[in-house]
Parts: C-alpha cells; structure tokens; sequence
C-alpha cells in the first residue's frame, strides 16, 4: 500500500499572516507517549474512527447510492415528474451520506488501487464535455460509461443531469421520447449505476470482509499498515479535518465569491449549483468532521475520537470546539439560499459564513492540532 509522499508547506493567500506565522511555530513532534500528563492511547483513536466513522459511514453512502440506481432505472422505464422527485429525493440523500465522509479524503479516495475519490465528486461539473458526449453516438451503457474519465461520471454528473432544467423535459419523456430523450435516459442510469457500484466499492475498501482498510488504518506501524507508524496516521487525521474545513471556505465559498480574483461573484463555481444544495452540503461536512472529533457517528461512550487526546491535553478546548462548530453551521445556515444567487444578493451574509468558516480553521489548525502535537501540513487541493 503506498505511503503518503510529503509536499512542501504552503498557504492559502486569503489568510492573514499572524495565522500563516503561527502555523510555522515550530511544535512537539506526535508521540505516542505524550510525555507524563499528556498520554492517551492514538491507536484507540485510530481503531475507533475507522471502525465506528468511517467503516458505517461509507456503509450508509452504499446504501444510499443503490435506491438512486434503482429510481433512475424507474423513471426512464416510466417517466414522470413523482418519479423523477423520486429520483432527485434520492440523490439528495445519497449527497449527504457522501458529503458526511469528505474529511477521509485519503486511502481508498485517493490511493491506488482504488482512487475512488476523483469518480465520484469531480467538481465543477464540465457541463460541455457532458453535453458533447449527450450529442454523440459513443454508446452510453453502464460499461461504457465505466469506461469514461471521472468528468463524466459520479455525483455531481447525476446531479446535472437531475436538475438542469434544461434536461428536466428531456428525462419525462423518457426512454420512450426523441432520440435526445433516450440517449440523456440511457446516461442517467447508466451514471447512477456507476455511481452505486463505486459507492459500494469505497465501502469495502474500508470494511473488514472487503480490503480492510479500517485495520490497516489502525495497524499502522505494523505489518501491513497503512501508515508507516500510528504517529503518521494520526497526524493524518487531524490535518484532514483542517484541510476540509480550508476546502469549504477556499473552494466552495472564497472562489465562487470572487475573493482572489476581484472578479465578483462566480455563481459556476458553486458546489452542487443544480440542485441548490451547497449550504447543506457544507453543514454536512461538519458532520462528517464532529464524528471524527468524537470518534463515532453518533455519540457513545466507547468512542475514542480526536475528543480522547483533547481531553487528556487541553480539556478547556472541548467545550470551545462544539461551541465553534456550533457558530460555524449557523453562519451557513443564516444564508438564504440558493448559495449561487446569495453571492451577490445577499453578500453579507455570505461573508459572515466565509468568516466563521475561516475561524473554525484557525482553531483546528492552531488551537486544536497544536494541543494535540501535530503539525499542520501542506494541503494538497491548494493552487487548485
């Protein structure tokens, strides 16, 4: 299993210089140890994040993923519009048991043999290559579709496809319309068909009876890990919940606002722009990045997540981290949505979420990392 290879540390040009010095101080390394007053045991974290976070998480995405393939079959068998408000219901739900798992953007998403990721969330949506494809005569079957580059499969695809308006009369006519109608049909399931085998194959990639890559994630240091010691696992789970939380405010609110380029609003540029629901998205990721906090998905006493550490080392932060949290997602959730008309109706309460967003990163990459002994590295979506 390949090792994550070290980048060069870089930074976000949106933040302020004071964080970008305070990422730099030079902190303890992670040690298993953590000295007299400061142990707590990381393979435990490590076991019980894959085990009752990631392992069900991606379980709950799989199972999602199967009803979208079965409805998109059904709406082209029998078009009409409860049938496809079936369909997009069902892709909405299948969205938010994705998005809940965007924090383990590492393993199975992007390491080979499986590189799952890029399949099924590539994004922005390449809507040209979409609609040259729709306008050819290439065969649109499942394995063909298979078969295609990541652009012209996965979630947001399928979510084009759902609610583009421009497709919605084109789907209720079905595979009994025009040849255009049959051909977008023959796509949609086809890509909803894709998507659920790859949903079920990241789900096994981390479950026990599939490659087990919860355990290799839990051994790591030891023979067949995925990491070559626990320290690097676990420094790779505190720097994947700073880097999704830098994601949603560079990649889904900094650019679609405009921020770098003074360009102004980019309403193209946002996330799940189709079906409206990147606020929701981004509520959905915090999710994703409480669980791993508390080592579970849903609270339990035998739950040992990032909590574990903070509690021995800094117990004043825990209470900070639920309040932060807590401000983030009712910044976002104060934007009127849709997300791409409120960049430029309402900017200022855009603004109030990008803010809350970035201080929920600076206190997980400073407050929270640093009581943990970790330290911050390069995010590997910067430049893009």
């Amino acid at each position: 299993m390949r090792l994550p290879v070290p980048t060069p540390l870089l930074f976000p040009l949106a933040l302020p210089a004071a964080l970008v010095a305070s990422f730099l101080v030079a902190a303890p390394a992670c040690s298993g140890g953590g000295g007299a007053t400061g142990a707590f045991d990381r393979r435990a974290v490590l076991r019980s994040v894959a085990d009752q976070v990631a392992v069900p998480g991606y379980r709950a995405f799989a199972e999602a993923a199967g009803p979208v393939r079965d409805a998109a079959a059904a709406l082209c068998a029998a078009p009409g519009p409860e049938a496809l408000g079936e369909v997009r219901a069902k892709w909405d739900a299948a969205r938010a048991a994705q998005k809940r798992m965007e924090v383990f953007a590492f393993g199975p998403v992007t390491e080979q043999p499986w590189r799952l990721g890029p399949r099924l969330d590539f994004w922005p949506v390449r809507t040209e290559d979409v609609e040259r494809l729709l306008g050819g005569t290439a065969p649109l079957t499942r394995e063909a579709v298979a078969g295609l580059g990541a652009h012209l499969t996965g979630m947001p695809v399928l979510e084009y496809l759902l609610f583009s308006p421009a497709d919605e009369a084109a789907l209720l006519a079905g595979l009994g319309g025009d040849a255009q109608s049959t051909r977008r049909c023959e796509y949609l399931a086809a890509v909803a068909a894709n998507v659920a085998d790859d949903a079920d194959r990241l789900w096994r990639a981390w479950a026990p009876e599939g490659d087990d890559y919860a355990g290799a994630f839990a051994r790591s240091g030891e023979s067949g890990g995925a990491f070559r010691d626990e320290d690097v696992a676990f420094s790779e789970l505190v720097n994947r919940t700073v880097f999704t939380v830098e994601n949603a405010r560079e990649m889904k609110l900094s650019k679609p606002q405009g921020r770098a380029t003074g360009s102004g609003p980019r309403p193209a540029l946002v996330e799940s722009r189709f079906s409206d629901r990147s606020l929701q998205d981004m509520i959905d990721t915090l999710a994703g990045i409480e669980a791993v906090y508390r080592g579970a998905l849903e609270e339990t006493p035998k739950a040992a997540g990032l909590r574990a550490g903070i509690l021995v080392r800094r117990p004043d932060l825990d209470a900070r981290f639920f309040e932060q949290l807590a401000a983030t997602r009712a910044a976002l959730e104060a934007v009127p949505p849709p997300l791409r008309t409120a960049l430029s109706a309402h900017p200022a309460e855009v603004e109030a979420a990008y803010e809350a967003v970035l201080a929920l990163q600076r206190f997980l990459a400073i407050e929270i990392s640093q009581a943990l002994w970790v330290t911050v590295a390069f995010n590997d979506t910067d430049g893009d």
